[in-house]
């Protein structure tokens, strides 16, 4: 008989989430392969969901309950974790990126028992195990220092997700499904890990996740087409930190999809500085749109020199405009993301934003957000704002 595991995403505060939890069924799908029963239980799509998940542990035939934590999701997390432990004894692991950043924190929570930190795949896997012997591990935090070979990795189950049809099936707010004619079949997919870039405000430099580690164009493009087929999936949302590291491996990704005659769209995020003669010029972005690009998320960030610099962004704002203007050409939406109100910036700094994003509307497919800076914790940054007396950090994570 097959020994159970939950695995929940918590609520979270700032937002709705409609993205199906991918997190945890990369998680899932590697132990489902060890043999384990697993069910991913998505707090944010039902109704009632504090009653339900009483109703899963109550019979206390679960080996362990998990949950994927990202700091806007810890109040819920820990309400989650109350609410099972009134109720049962199983053992609860956290993590996810809160976790990474925070892992005394939790290990010192009474409502956590175990914390797991960086890349879990391997690690709760290990875990389990260790629990399904009855042999509990001595210390609460479960780390894996080594970073995965995630080509090793299995394809992902989506299925494992109660009531995956619901998340395939909602609409997403994307600009590019108002131009298209059907509705589409989505799934978010993950073909890397890591990026290598500096910015002060990203989760990757604080947890060593600079190191880029892929799967290969072949391994890529045989489970997208797995999924097509499986799901009946028009279109991918590529999760990647950084899809286009490798100018190799997205040109053989797009060789091998136009090959095939895959029909489906995509979308992903790309660097504004990759777009140049040598990489994104006029026929590599044709060859991207043959393979169904049809949006790309790029971080312009700000229209002031000065603030680029200070976030590390290695990029001026003409390599914006340019990016822009490239892909507007090649009838393939830019969807710039820019951040105002950062330590430091003065008025003349975001008016200089504001111009930028006047002078980029001139292209038709432009799409933008703005959003009031918020620090992400432990980044240079938010430390820096620390040790000013600006800012305070939590000293439990029931303070979060």
């Amino acid at each position: 008989m097959k020994q159970k595991i939950l695995l929940i995403r918590p609520n979270n505060y700032l937002s709705v989430c409609h993205y199906p939890p991918l997190a945890l069924i990369l998680i899932g799908s590697v132990l489902e392969r060890a043999g384990y029963d697993v069910e991913i239980f998505a707090a944010s799509n039902e109704d009632n969901y504090l009653e339900k998940i009483k109703s899963k542990v109550a019979n206390n035939d679960l080996l362990l309950v998990g949950l994927t934590v990202l700091t806007t999701e810890v109040a819920d997390a820990i309400t989650i974790s109350k609410t099972i432990k009134e109720i049962s004894k199983v053992p609860i692991a956290w993590g996810g990126w809160h976790v990474t950043l925070f892992p005394q924190q939790c290990a010192e929570s009474k409502f956590i028992d175990y914390s797991i930190v960086d890349e879990g795949d391997n690690s709760v896997v290990k875990l389990v195990a260790s629990l399904a012997k009855n042999q509990p591990l001595e210390h609460k935090i479960v780390t894996n220092k080594k970073h995965l070979n995630i080509e090793e990795l299995p394809l992902p189950n989506y299925s494992l997700v109660k009531g995956i049809e619901a998340f395939i099936t909602k609409p997403l707010g994307d600009k590019f499904q108002e131009v298209m004619d059907h509705p589409i079949r989505w799934l978010p997919y993950q073909s890397s890990r890591g990026c290598p870039s500096l910015c002060t405000f990203c989760i990757n430099v604080v947890t060593d996740n600079r190191q880029y580690r892929s799967k290969s164009a072949g391994k890529v493009v045989d489970e997208l087409e797995e999924l097509i087929n499986k799901y009946q999936i028009s279109h991918f949302k590529i999760l990647d930190d950084n899809f286009f590291v490798s100018k190799r491996r997205v040109k053989e990704f797009c060789e091998l999809v136009i090959e095939r005659n895959l029909e489906f769209t995509w979308d992903g995020e790309c660097r504004v500085n990759y777009f140049h003669d040598e990489y994104l010029n006029d026929g590599f972005l044709q060859m991207l749109k043959e393979t169904g690009l049809v949006q790309l998320v790029i971080g312009a960030e700000s229209g002031s020199e000065k603030t680029l610099n200070y976030l590390r962004k290695q990029i001026v704002p003409e390599q914006t405009e340019k990016a822009v203007e490239d892909l507007n050409r090649h009838d393939i939406i830019p969807d710039c993301s820019f951040i105002v109100g950062l330590p430091g910036e003065t008025t003349e700094d975001i008016l200089k934003t504001a111009n930028l994003i006047n002078r980029l509307r001139k292209h038709k497919l432009f799409l933008c957000g703005v959003h009031t800076y918020r620090p992400y914790p432990r980044s240079k940054i938010a430390q820096q704002l620390i040790s000013e007396g600006t800012l305070q950090e939590p000293e439990t994570v029931e303070g979060w």
